[in-house]
């Protein structure tokens, strides 16, 4: 092989030119295209032209490194001064678009500048808990803030469609790693103009992915995998202000331990109705099928109404537990002490004491005044009045109300038709007569108006209809008799007169 010592002009050989010591060139060295420069005892760095892209390669088992020993390290296009990376020694390392740097390392991490796009996924590790991910934005503009988007880049949208998904992931105690939480949005519709979304918010619950709160265009719903999950919202002063019991299905309002399905505990008042709907605000309690009852102020007047809606409905009081003390049947009987009540107002006591008491403050002229009044149609048919010491019955015996008025005559003979009775009461069980008065039946036949019934009546279920009698219905005809007696007794007398003076004559005589 060719030995050049000192310098070559010009030289060509086929096989190969070996140069030992310091060569220097002062013009071009030419090689041809796929010719290399070859550097290394095994020729591992290499530099050459493939014909279409100029190459620096390592060729061995080692790396290729490019180094400054104080500069920086520059990759420039040809012909223009811009950088497009540049490598400071022991310092940052930047990528740049057009002369503007994009990416550049630095002590903190990396910055980059502008949008960044990830094709196949981005991972960013860190070996603290320092923050991981900032988005900031110097935009003075207050219409919006920093943003991030999870898009869904489809060419053909339907309905159901999963947008994004946010997962929260971390090992279990035997190392499998573990998606704990995330949070899913779908597009219900796609429809242009009348889109709808769904965001749901998913937990792991007893080693299983479960949806905990779901928000789509029509509700809000808690609980959707229908879980044994209470719910709870704490206010300034009550851990408990909200609480719904999922086991037992029953809301607290004030207490975490609801005993019924809507338990509201508190002080003062616990529960204000306000309507727009002018003087009305109700609760209205509903069966299986339609209202059963309703409370509050159904009308302009600001009456409260408490209502039966069924139209079998009865109103019923209970004190002490389940005691029923009143009851107010669909057909308006009220009943006192009974269930049933047979007429419009039934009082039915088991005490020893009264069954009702009715009251007035005394007046101070003590004067009779009004207790109880008695209307028929509206109009006053009767009354009970009182004073400070003594009561007074009253029926009305206007003669404005009555017609075909005439005197009594015969009230004696009546009278005598009349058979009062000694006797003792069957419930009694007393041992001998002790009351005086009447036989219903009998007195009837005598004044009608002062019997009720008939004689020996009984219902359709063949119970007997027990008679009763008025007694101030016989005191009219008592009085006529009374007055018959002192005509009769006046005659006598005037009778008796005159025979005493014709005595009296015959006898001086």
């Amino acid at each position: 092989m060719p030995y050049i010592g000192a310098g070559i002009q010009r030289f060509n050989t086929a096989s190969g030119l070996t140069v030992k010591g310091d060569a220097d060139f002062s013009g071009n060295a030419d090689f041809g295209d796929s010719d290399k420069v070859q550097l290394g005892a095994s020729q591992d760095l290499q530099i050459f032209h493939d014909g279409s892209h100029s190459r620096i390669a390592e060729a061995g088992t080692g790396d290729l490194k490019i180094g400054t020993s104080g500069g920086a390290v520059r990759i420039t296009a040809n012909g223009v001064t811009d950088d497009m990376i540049v490598a400071n020694q022991g310092g940052a390392v930047s990528l740049a678009h057009s002369g503007s740097t994009k990416l550049a390392t630095a002590s903190t991490g990396v910055d980059i500048t502008g949008a960044f796009t990830a094709t196949d996924g981005c991972t960013i590790t860190t070996a603290d808990n320092t923050t991981q991910l900032t988005l900031k934005s110097t935009d003075d503009d207050a219409s919006e803030g920093p943003r991030l988007d999870l898009r869904r880049d489809s060419a053909s949208p339907a309905d159901n469609d999963p947008i994004g998904t946010i997962r929260f992931l971390a090992d279990d105690d035997a190392g499998s790693n573990l998606v704990y939480a995330e949070i899913q949005t779908h597009a219900r519709d796609v429809s242009s103009g009348a889109t709808d979304s769904e965001m749901q918010f998913l937990i792991r619950r007893g080693g299983t992915t479960r949806e905990a709160i779901q928000l789509n265009e029509s509700s809000v719903v808690f609980n959707d995998a229908g879980d044994d999950v209470d719910f709870r919202v704490e206010s300034d002063g009550n851990a408990n202000m909200l609480f719904i019991n999922a086991g037992s299905d029953r809301v607290g309002i004030g207490t975490g331990s609801p005993a019924v399905e809507l338990d509201v505990a508190g002080s003062g008042e616990m529960l204000h109705l306000s309507s727009t709907d002018t003087n009305k605000a109700s609760i209205v309690g509903k069966g299986s099928s339609a209202n059963r009852w309703k409370l509050g102020t159904l009308d302009s007047n600001d009456s409260v109404t408490l209502q039966a809606s069924n139209s079998t409905g009865e109103l019923k009081f209970q004190t002490g537990g389940a005691n029923e003390r009143m009851r107010i049947q669909s057909n308006g009987r009220v009943g006192v002490g009974t269930t049933g009540p047979s007429f419009k107002f039934v009082v039915v006591s088991d005490e020893s004491d009264f069954c009702a008491s009715f009251d007035r403050n005394a007046d101070v002229d003590g004067n009779f005044r009004n207790l109880i009044r008695f209307n028929r149609d509206g109009t006053k048919v009767g009354q009970i009045l009182a004073s400070s010491s003594a009561t007074q019955y009253q029926t009305s015996s206007d003669y404005r109300l009555k017609e075909n008025v005439e005197d009594m005559t015969g009230a004696i003979a009546r009278v005598k038709q009349l058979s009062p009775k000694r006797f003792s009461w069957i419930v009694d069980d007393l041992d001998s007569p002790n009351f005086d008065g009447f036989l219903a039946h009998e007195a009837q036949s005598v004044v009608p108006q002062a019997a009720s019934g008939t004689h020996n009546e009984v219902d359709d279920d063949g119970n007997p209809v027990m008679q009763g009698v008025d007694h101030s219905m016989l005191v009219p005809l008592l009085t006529g008799a009374l007055q018959e007696a002192i005509t009769k007794i006046e005659t006598l007398e005037t009778e008796m007169t005159a025979l005493k003076a014709r005595v009296t004559a015959l006898e001086d005589a």
